[in-house]
């Protein structure tokens, strides 16, 4: 949630991702990779979040994310203040999110896709059975590969 580069791309992304899946042609899964230790507790957050809103949830990511996109200094700051109205009792924590990451990935190695680096953001593109995973905000090329 804090990080400018996923920011940027869900901004981008943000149209193509609405078209998409009111048209039920796209199913998104947000994973929740940690690398800015700060962001633990808006992750924790927004999965009390998702448990309130469920699909929901997307409208709510798109306003975090333009709350970061607007103001990188103070972004993360704001973010927490609205989503502190998500709180709940079973908040999963940094080595729940970190299991999640590694069981995704141990699944994908199964699948015979392997992949040696992370970023934020990765995007792992499953479609008619291929897997693509695009590291970094080349958000062309997750165009490309979701609108095919």
């Amino acid at each position: 949630m804090h990080c400018p580069f996923c920011a940027i791309a869900h901004e981008r992304l943000d149209p193509l991702y609405r078209e998409l899946l009111n048209s039920g042609k796209l199913r998104l899964v947000f994973l929740d990779l940690i690398v800015h230790p700060d962001a633990l507790q808006a992750h924790q957050y927004l999965h009390c979040a998702y448990r309130q809103l469920g699909n929901k949830t997307y409208d709510l990511i798109t306003q975090l994310y333009r709350l970061l996109a607007e103001d990188e200094v103070n972004g993360p700051g704001k973010q927490l203040e609205l989503l502190q109205q998500y709180k709940c009792g079973d908040m999963p924590s940094k080595s729940d999110f970190d299991n999640a990451v590694n069981a995704l990935l141990k699944a994908l190695a199964q699948k015979g896709v392997s992949i040696s680096q992370l970023g934020t953001p990765t995007f792992i593109i499953i479609k008619n059975g291929t897997v693509n995973v695009v590291v970094g905000a080349d958000v062309a090329r997750v165009i490309s590969l979701i609108s095919q």
